[in-house]
């Protein structure tokens, strides 16, 4: 018999976690089927400790790179140990910092950060800005949109940014207009190329 872990593989009851119509009643769902460990909570929002985490990441990354100095890799960031839904995390990281070039521009643009200082303005002040930009992508370029961060539980930073959405909406929309596209997502390769 193990001790101190729970051996699924014996399990032989009906209970959550089976996976209906699987055609074994002795089959029990994986992880991954039930949905532990993804970074989306039931209601399809993701979960403010992968924001926070992808904040932090984010954040040393930023300042690694700011100061020229060798700093940890996003995979030793976000996959590490201590990291809670190691692969929501790492997928949040990569592209919030993939479009952190379009997010910066509409942050900027609708007044969610002080033009002189780079730091979060209005609404967001006080905000850390890279959980900003985490927020900002979530909204407008992520999967989940701007519903997620009003669901009860998302924290107040995201109920700030989701506040201020009509503004940040229309600088997005002006800056796809500026560049010829109908999504941010498309913006990125005009800036780029």
């Amino acid at each position: 018999s193990s001790q101190g872990g729970f051996n699924q593989s014996r399990r032989t009851s009906n209970k959550p976690g089976r996976r209906a119509g699987s055609g074994d009643p002795n089959r029990v769902a994986t992880t991954r089927e039930r949905g532990i460990g993804t970074r989306e909570t039931k209601n399809g929002a993701v979960d403010e400790r992968v924001r926070r985490q992808a904040c932090a990441a984010l954040t040393t990354l930023l300042n690694a790179d700011a100061t020229a100095k060798h700093g940890a890799s996003i995979k030793s960031l976000t996959l590490g140990e201590r990291v809670y839904a190691k692969r929501a995390t790492y997928a949040l990281t990569v592209e919030t910092l993939r479009y952190l070039p379009v997010l910066r521009i509409v942050a900027r643009e609708s007044g969610m950060v002080d033009v002189n200082t780079s730091s979060p303005a209005g609404c967001a002040e006080g905000m850390k800005p890279c959980l900003l930009y985490v927020l900002m992508y979530e909204m407008l370029i992520g999967p989940s949109g701007a519903d997620a961060l009003r669901l009860p539980g998302a924290g107040g930073a995201a109920r700030k940014v989701a506040s201020a959405e009509d503004d940040l909406r229309k600088a997005a929309d002006s800056l796809c207009e500026e560049h010829g596209v109908a999504h941010l997502r498309e913006v990125l390769g005009k800036l780029t190329s």
